[in-house]
């Protein structure tokens, strides 16, 4: 039989795993799923962690988690890039393999840093550098969007794993924030595709100067 404490590492390395294989995804569609099945296992974190931290209503700030992050943040994305027709195809400074060893020392990295800090979880440190790490790699704004939501989610996992999560309202709050955030970037990108006909930022850096 499953303890509570073994369902908390299965969602804490699901978590990670997806975090990790949506940054070699070379099409849109595949690493948004990541993404959603990244917060899927986010989700189920809250719920058995607030469960150990002794918290009420998990269940529903679970739920809150999963409308915004695994339904709503990755259909607006992709409803924008389709409404403009953009590319599918996203852009790369390194190669997949490549982007995958760099994730790889951003974890041994983290586990440096986890160490140093020993209050503050590796999972929280390792998400907010994968996203960094994420935005900084790739080209196209949709990646930097999905960099700084998983930036967020680290963030999130920091309050769920240190006090069991966040009150309900505080974390619909942030979770709000954080969709409006997307839908803003979401219309920045589908006006930046209209006008240049590229999401390439390397693009819009050139076009600048």
């Amino acid at each position: 039989m499953m303890t509570l404490s073994l369902w908390n590492n299965v969602f804490i390395g699901g978590t990670l795993v997806f975090a990790i294989v949506m940054m070699g995804k070379p099409r849109l569609p595949a690493m948004l799923r990541a993404f959603a099945l990244s917060s899927l296992f986010l989700a189920g974190l809250i719920v058995t962690s607030s469960l150990a931290h002794g918290e009420e209503q998990p269940y529903a700030i679970a739920l809150v988690n999963i409308a915004f992050k695994v339904i709503l943040a990755p259909w607006i994305l992709l409803y924008a890039a389709r409404k403009v027709n953009a590319s599918m195809a996203l852009k790369f400074y390194l190669r997949p393999t490549s982007t995958y060893f760099a994730a790889l020392l951003v974890l041994v990295a983290s586990v440096f840093i986890a160490m140093k800090l020993p209050d503050v979880p590796y999972l929280s440190i390792a998400l907010v550098l994968l996203g960094l790490l994420f935005m900084i790699i790739r080209k196209d704004l949709y990646s930097q969007i999905m960099g700084f939501m998983v930036m967020e989610n680290g963030i999130a996992a920091y309050g769920i794993l240190m006090i069991g999560g966040f009150p309900f309202m505080l974390e619909t709050g942030i979770l709000f924030v954080v969709i409006t955030g997307a839908i803003l970037m979401a219309i920045l990108s589908r006006h930046v595709q209209e006008l240049y006909a590229t999401g390439d930022t390397e693009s819009l850096t050139e076009l600048t100067e």
